[in-house]
């Protein structure tokens, strides 16, 4: 109380009002009081003394100082910078490890300029446009290089109890080490790309030299057999011809048909002449001679007329061949149908039949091939998708952007 006492006298004595803060009683769970002393007027020394509680007031000043000092000291240990600056863009205040990262002391950048901060003079810079529309109550976020860091930043407006923006609040984090790994993987997944982009072209030219093989060598050796067994059997009487050499011709005849249809599919005559719709209705039609499945196939004219890169137009027939390949093997299915459209600005290549499923053919090994449609439909920027109930049949769906006429 003897602070009170004094000011009592102060005030008599002065005939000025004093004002001032005591705890009483005094240590541990005192109560706070603020306390105005004013004097009055008389023959006799007198003063009014009006005493206020404060203690709730006071309790919770030291409640938010203490809220303050735990947030300063989790900014400390944040890697991120936090900042705020006033309606002049003056930084007042900034926290986080992000500051130390960068070789500075807070004390350097609290109260001056962004301008300052980052050697500019442009109103137009992406951070001052940020910083300008957050005062005027919008969020904002940009990227930015500072001190050889990249940063994603974000700004806030932070309104004052009447709702009126009074400045604005900044966080930083620090992405360069995270954008370094994303760049590395994407350079990793782009030589991976590649480098299945050159393993597929060497399976194309592995299928071609094969064809060629078979083409320039295997089939005139049969070729010439047959011929030297059709005038051998000519000489003869068919009465006396044996069963085994007419069977011998059989299968060299049947050798000759089943070469040309590997050739077909290994080295599609009329892919590089024409173009794929030529191709595909060709297989097509040379593969619906072999089986019970019934082949539609449907082009758009437009369509037919377009040509693809050759490495596009090879791996979509892959892709179809795999497909129909799949239908007529697993799926049971009485009708398969092949068509090739434009769909606005895309190219859509689709296979549908009405089997049991891909669910009820999981068990009979397909995926290898699904596999290999999908990395071929990515390597030249295709979206593949397949749709598929069990009983209600499969499509393969390959869309990609609507080439230019070439």
């Amino acid at each position: 109380m003897a602070p009170l006492g004094e000011d009592i006298r102060r005030a008599v004595a002065t005939q000025e009002v004093r004002d001032g803060g005591l705890v009483y009683p005094h240590g541990g769970g005192g109560t706070y009081w603020h306390y105005v002393v004013s004097p009055i007027g008389g023959q006799k020394a007198r003063a009014l003394v009006l005493l206020l509680d404060i203690t709730n007031t006071v309790k919770d000043l030291d409640r938010i100082s203490a809220r303050e000092r735990r947030l300063i000291r989790l900014l400390e240990h944040l890697p991120i910078l936090v900042w705020t600056t006033d309606s002049h863009l003056r930084v007042t205040f900034i926290g986080g490890t992000g500051v130390m990262g960068l070789g500075l002391r807070p004390s350097q950048l609290l109260h001056r300029t962004l301008f300052e901060i980052l050697q500019i003079e442009d109103q137009e810079h992406e951070v001052i446009v940020a910083h300008r529309r957050a005062l005027e109550g919008q969020t904002g976020s940009f990227t930015r290089w500072w001190r050889g860091r990249l940063f994603a930043c974000w700004v806030e407006p932070v309104p004052d109890a009447e709702g009126q923006v009074i400045e604005v609040v900044g966080v930083a984090l620090d992405i360069t080490d995270w954008a370094q790994a994303v760049a590395e993987q994407r350079q990793l997944r782009h030589q991976v790309e590649q480098l299945a982009r050159e393993l597929l072209r060497a399976q194309e030219e592995q299928r071609r030299w094969v064809a060629m093989d078979i083409h320039d060598a295997l089939l005139p050796l049969i070729a010439g057999a047959l011929m030297q067994l059709q005038g051998h059997l000519a000489r003869r009487h068919p009465a006396r011809t044996p069963a085994t050499l007419q069977r011998a011709r059989e299968l060299l005849q049947l050798a000759m048909q089943e070469g040309r249809r590997i050739i077909r599919g290994l080295e599609p005559p009329l892919l590089e002449e024409q173009g794929l719709a030529a191709a595909l209705q060709a297989w097509l039609e040379g593969l619906a001679a072999g089986t019970p499945c019934q082949l539609e196939w449907s082009v758009e004219p437009e369509v037919a007329a377009l040509r693809l890169e050759p490495l596009t137009e090879r791996f979509l027939l892959r892709i179809a061949q795999e497909a129909v390949g799949n239908a007529i093997q697993h799926s049971r299915s009485p009708k398969v149908a092949v068509s090739l459209r434009c769909e606005g600005d895309k190219l859509v290549l689709t296979v549908q039949d009405h089997g049991r499923g891909l669910r009820a053919r999981a068990h009979e090994g397909e995926g290898l091939g699904l596999r290999g449609m999908a990395e071929r439909a990515a390597l030249i920027g295709a979206q593949l998708a397949i749709h598929s109930q069990p009983g209600q049949g499969t499509q393969v769906r390959v869309e990609l952007p609507r080439p230019h006429r070439r």
